[in-house]
């Protein structure tokens, strides 16, 4: 019996055997290596842009690719090169902000190169002001203007965008008139010089306004007798009169000359750049000292009146009460303890982005600062709006999305000086330009931050439609 019963499971053991080789088995996968051919690259984008990596094996129709989890559209152009790798075409879709480049390979997740999502502006251009302006930011993040051609004050803010009834959208401009006009006249303020570019104005952490004008005889246009910095409450610019000189012109006539840009600290301090001269003054109380700076031209960094200038031309103040300063072709940056350093650019002209020392400007001639201390420059010889980041990483050149100005660039105007330049609560810019020659107003300019620009009229303005935002119009106040 044992041997039939051996038998039996020999036979048994051999049948499962032979029904274990001959069973059906799915092939495995076959194993693909799927990677970055730079993932610790770094990626400059703008919104309506493609750009291009190099993925091994990619596979659109097995891979996604994401940014701040935002699936992106990407195909490959071209086949496999020796190693592999497809170059990957990839569309940036607005507002979609910096992040790591994510590929998705089944469950796996790949980190990819770094992107930095760039902001684009859109330019609302206005033609009827005019040269040798002021500018300020007011409490109600209006934006005043002198206009010392019409002895005029006027109040201005970006309103947003319109649609009419063609489905076109219009950018409007609020302008306000400050019943101010006919203070300055009976005042007998001398309208300021325009070859030397703007006038000094500025709103102290109080909401007192500050400017510069030079006085005379208003009627006969007779040489400024005096030079004052005046001084009202902003709410007072609806009034009909302001208060007493901020001077007295007997002890300070000739420590002021002409304030081309004027601007306060966190503590009411005042700060002067003065025309044609290489030093900034201190204003507190009324006390007027040298802050940084000497009547000698030069390059050199240091503290108080060790540091030397080339050519100031404007400053900013950031929340930190940093001041920082458009000597020519330079950045450079002022402690509040007066310590001068040059943050970025050379005395060698030049139209370079990248690294604060790598970066080149030529004829920095406005400059103001956000709060969180990010930088804006008007590089005139270069026809551009430069950009220093908050973290002062990098400098960039500011895109206008839509080529409503000439190939993205700012034409320069015959008194291109001390130009005044501003932002607004909302990070509107403001800024300003003479024209191309003396017969015609100011190139005044909106930038709006695509952050302030509702998405459908984004996407249509990047799209290339370029009848999308016809123009700018104005509008009265409310």
């Amino acid at each position: 019996m044992n041997k039939h019963l051996f038998s039996i499971l020999a036979l048994v053991c051999v049948a499962f055997s032979c029904s274990d080789d001959g069973k059906d088995e799915d092939p495995k996968p076959e194993s693909v290596e799927v990677s970055f051919a730079e993932p610790d690259a770094s990626i400059d984008v703008y919104a309506g842009d493609y750009f291009q990596v190099k993925i091994k094996q990619f596979d659109k129709t097995k891979h996604g690719l994401s940014l701040n989890g935002v699936t992106l559209s990407a195909s490959g152009v071209g086949g496999k090169d020796s190693n592999g790798y497809t170059v990957v075409e990839i569309f940036t879709p607005a507002k979609v902000g910096s992040g790591r480049l994510v590929l998705t390979n089944g469950e796996e997740k790949l980190n990819g190169p770094t992107v930095t999502y760039n902001k684009q502006y859109y330019a609302a251009r206005i033609w009827h002001l005019y040269h040798g302006m002021g500018m300020a930011v007011l409490p109600n993040d209006r934006v005043l203007i002198y206009d010392p051609g019409w002895t005029r004050w006027e109040t201005m803010r970006f309103d947003g965008f319109r649609k009419d009834e063609h489905d076109m959208y219009w950018a409007t401009v609020r302008m306000g008139d400050t019943g101010f006009d006919n203070a300055m006249i009976a005042y007998g303020l001398y309208s300021s010089d325009a070859e030397n570019g703007g006038t000094g104005m500025t709103v102290d952490p109080v909401g007192d306004l500050y400017f510069y004008q030079l006085t005379g005889d208003y009627q006969t246009h007779d040489a400024p007798a005096r030079r004052n910095i005046l001084t009202t409450p902003a709410t007072a610019m609806t009034e009909s009169s302001f208060m007493a000189d901020f001077y007295h012109p007997e002890s300070v006539q000739d420590q002021i000359t002409q304030v081309s840009d004027l601007e306060s600290d966190s503590k009411g301090n005042l700060y002067t750049v003065l025309t044609k001269q290489k030093y900034i003054q201190k204003i507190t109380e009324g006390v007027v000292s040298n802050f940084v700076g000497s009547t000698t031209q030069g390059t050199a960094d240091g503290t108080g009146a060790n540091a030397q200038f080339s050519l100031i031309q404007a400053i900013g103040i950031d929340g930190q009460d940093n001041i920082y300063v458009a000597d020519s072709n330079r950045v450079r940056q002022i402690t509040p303890a007066g310590v001068v350093t040059t943050l970025a650019g050379s005395t060698t002209a030049g139209y370079v982005d990248g690294t604060l020392t790598e970066a080149r400007f030529n004829y920095i001639a406005a400059l103001t600062a956000a709060p969180d201390g990010t930088l804006f420059l008007y590089d005139r010889d270069n026809k551009s709006v430069r950009i220093i980041s908050a973290d002062r990483s990098r400098v960039s050149t500011l895109r206008v999305a839509r080529t409503n100005i000439a190939g993205n660039t700012f034409e320069p105007g015959f008194s291109d000086h001390h130009l005044p330049m501003t932002l607004d609560s909302r990070g509107n810019l403001f800024l300003a330009q003479s024209a191309e020659n003396k017969s015609r107003g100011q190139a005044f300019h909106i930038l709006v931050p695509e952050d302030n620009i509702p998405d459908d009229v984004f996407n249509g303005i990047i799209s290339g439609s370029f009848n999308y935002v016809v123009s700018s119009e104005f509008v009265g106040e409310e």
